[in-house]
């Protein structure tokens, strides 16, 4: 039984069962068999962190990354750090690398690509590929598995000595009857395989290291909560109308949540039933879905190659934004004078942008060109003559949602990572952010101060400094722009003498019009004043004492002003919108 509310806020109760066909409107999709190769501890593993250590991994003072030995003490993901630091003395706090986690993630996607060229890396510790040419040149699903597994083996990670303490297993709301007999979790030590009909159902059986049988991925996802869809979703909707599993989604007819929840609706019905296009397989593109970036003379130097790319990948990206597409698979490849190729295809859960295809593609660049005792791939013996962009999945929702386990680039951090480009770029002191403060006028209400992560990271509460006392304070509203440092101007009276402010807080004269040569062409006449207020600061201090005078004005066109007079000259402090 469901619950639905319709355009006119009127709750019905529906009843759907099973007879009723749910692929009578389907589109054809050639669901791929798919592998996905699963880290779970792969920050700590990337370092050498053994998981009897109390260690934590943070970003953005939030904790992102749980030792079982930290986990013991109550710590959990998502944990602010002031938090936990008072539960152990001995917690290790380890500063999240991104590029440190990716680039150590090469070993591994070197071993996978002994059994197939095309690895998609999804994240650090996160990769997998089509399975249809590799399982049947191997001898099957199984046969690969376990010589995969052989190959993986060989990488030593001592901080796995013990395998007994490996990992947690988590909850199972699926039943062994939609499993192959022979369970992946057991192939090693620090990894897990997921293998499933579809990309995203072999994502969520990575995270158990079982293998789905062909065509139960219904079966398999129906008993886990509506949430494992991944973010980005109205799942509060989809709760008060009593849809909590995925059972109770499946059992609905395509048209009902369409007509629902739109195209979500339609998207999650497909996955939930095994229809998953997105899938690593090979495609058409069209010639207009890519672009190849040649240099003369041949590159050496990874920033000048991607350097030399912006300007296509932005064409490129340009011109799928023009048809309403977004890139969410993209194939880069490099070629050498020599014929020496080095391709990578990424993917993630949200639209890629430029910049962060030209921080992968520098990474790229990276693995390939530094040599590493780790790794067996050669590094090129001569220059880069040219680099292919190519977009190999495309989404028309910009909002798409991020998938599980993803550690795709999300909004936050770009912004982090675009401010910490363009510091590097400007210098220490060039980026500055607004942050509330205490004060009597708008200019001492919000102070800019140099960009910080905490800043950025911890909300402010406006709501203790606002309720601070400081008598004298200008009322709200607040105006819309403040000037800092302060505009000068001259306010006249109907003689065309400056106007001025006595001891005792009377003007010398009636206000008449207002001068700002620097904003305005020609005076402005005024049509109401309120004030003015004296207002002495800092009295005892001969340093630091501070005597002026403020006003609000309005002009005759309407423009609202804020302005003080100090040391009998007249400044423009704030604009009213």
């Amino acid at each position: 039984m469901v619950r639905f509310q319709d355009a006119t806020g009127r709750w019905t109760m529906r009843r759907y069962g099973s007879s009723q066909s749910l692929f009578e409107e389907l589109d054809q999709v050639n669901t791929p068999r798919m592998l996905v190769i699963f880290v779970p501890n792969w920050p700590f593993l990337s370092r050498s962190i053994s998981q009897d250590q109390q260690a934590i991994v943070v970003d953005n003072k939030r904790v992102v990354a749980v030792t079982l030995a930290a986990r013991a003490l109550g710590i959990r993901v998502e944990d602010r750090i002031e938090a936990t630091l008072e539960k152990s003395s001995e917690l290790l706090v380890i500063d999240s690398d991104y590029d440190l986690e990716l680039s150590q993630f090469e070993r591994v996607i070197n071993v996978a690509e002994e059994f197939c060229p095309e690895v998609e890396v999804f994240s650090p510790g996160l990769c997998g590929f089509n399975l249809k040419g590799p399982a049947k040149y191997f001898g099957g699903e199984a046969s690969l598995l376990k010589k995969l597994a052989k190959a993986l083996g060989k990488i030593d990670f001592e901080v796995y000595a013990n395998p007994s303490k490996k990992r947690r297993s988590p909850d199972r709301p699926f039943s062994n009857s939609t499993l192959e007999e022979e369970s992946t979790s057991d192939y090693g030590s620090w990894f897990l395989f997921g293998v499933a009909d579809g990309l995203f159902c072999a994502k969520v059986a990575s995270g158990f290291g079982v293998v789905v049988k062909v065509g139960f991925t219904k079966e398999f996802l129906s008993g886990f909560p509506i949430e494992v869809f991944g973010q980005g979703h109205d799942f509060e909707t989809m709760r008060s109308s009593g849809i909590d599993k995925v059972s109770d989604l499946l059992e609905l007819p395509r048209n009902l949540l369409i007509e629902r929840f739109g195209s979500m609706g339609r998207r999650l019905f497909e996955l939930g039933n095994g229809i998953d296009g997105s899938g690593i397989q090979k495609r058409d593109v069209k010639a207009s879905h890519s672009v190849r970036v040649e240099f003369d003379p041949p590159g050496y130097l990874a920033e000048t190659i991607i350097f030399s790319m912006r300007s296509n990948v932005d064409l490129l990206f340009s011109s799928l934004y023009d048809r309403g597409l977004y890139p969410l698979r993209v194939r880069v490849v490099f070629e050498t004078e020599s014929a020496e190729t080095f391709s990578r295809v990424w993917t993630s859960g949200i639209p890629i942008s430029t910049q962060f295809l030209l921080s992968w593609s520098r990474w790229q660049l990276d693995s390939w060109t530094t040599p590493n005792s780790k790794t067996n791939r050669e590094p090129p013996s001569s220059g880069v003559v040219y680099c292919e962009v190519e977009v190999l999945d495309v989404t028309s929702n910009p909002s798409v949602q991020l998938d599980l386990y993803s550690c795709a680039f999300h909004p936050k951090e770009q912004v982090l990572r675009a401010i910490e480009r363009a510091k590097a770029r400007l210098g220490d002191g060039s980026i500055t952010v607004p942050k509330s403060n205490s004060g009597r006028s708008p200019r001492d209400k919000f102070k800019l101060i140099e960009w910080q992560l905490q800043l950025f990271e911890e909300p402010q509460d406006s709501s203790r400094i606002s309720s601070s006392p400081w008598p004298g304070q200008v009322p709200g509203p607040e105006p819309s722009l403040v000037f800092d440092p302060v505009v000068p101007m001259e306010i006249l009276g109907v003689d065309g003498l400056k106007v001025s402010v006595s001891g005792s807080g009377e003007f010398t004269s009636e206000p008449h019009e207002i001068v700002i040569n620097s904003l305005f062409e020609r005076p402005k006449k005024i049509s109401k004043i309120i004030g003015p207020w004296p207002m002495n600061e800092k009295w005892w201090d001969s340093k630091n004492s501070k005597r002026l005078a403020r006003i609000q004005v309005v002009a005759d066109d309407g423009v609202a002003m804020m302005a003080i007079i100090q040391n009998s000259r007249w400044y423009l402090e704030a604009i009213y919108d």
